[in-house]
């Protein structure tokens, strides 16, 4: 069987609500148990609506901690960038800063091939 979602269990309750109020007059034990079921609904429903404000109002905080984020890497590269301009970029006095001095240029990515075994030569 497959799992209902949290809607389609209220939409469950919201019907089995519904059913019963034409039975009450014969079973009127059931009263205190629907009137229950029918405060559990509307408090699912405030809820329900309570998460959706807080899920648009978390998506908002999540895109300008994206922004805050990439600005201050953009600010802290252009410092890094002033630093070594000033104090040289192999100069050890940037790791004050909290980078390491640039140690030379770029490197190779490409491994260097072995050699071909020299064909032997006829006998």
């Amino acid at each position: 069987m497959a799992t209902r979602t949290y809607a389609e269990q209220i939409h469950g309750w919201e019907i089995l609500s519904g059913n019963i109020k034409p039975l009450l007059k014969e079973q009127p034990h059931l009263a205190p148990l629907l009137e229950e079921l029918e405060s559990l609904v509307a408090e699912a429903r405030r809820l329900e609506s309570q998460r959706l404000k807080y899920t648009a109002k978390l998506r908002g905080v999540n895109e300008r901690r994206a922004q805050v984020g990439a600005r201050g890497q953009e600010v802290k590269t252009r410092l890094e960038d002033h630093l070594r301009a000033h104090f040289g970029p192999k100069s050890i006095a940037v790791l004050q800063f909290g980078f390491r001095p640039r140690t030379g240029g770029p490197k190779s990515r490409r491994r260097p091939r072995p050699p071909e075994p020299e064909p032997e030569a006829p006998n």
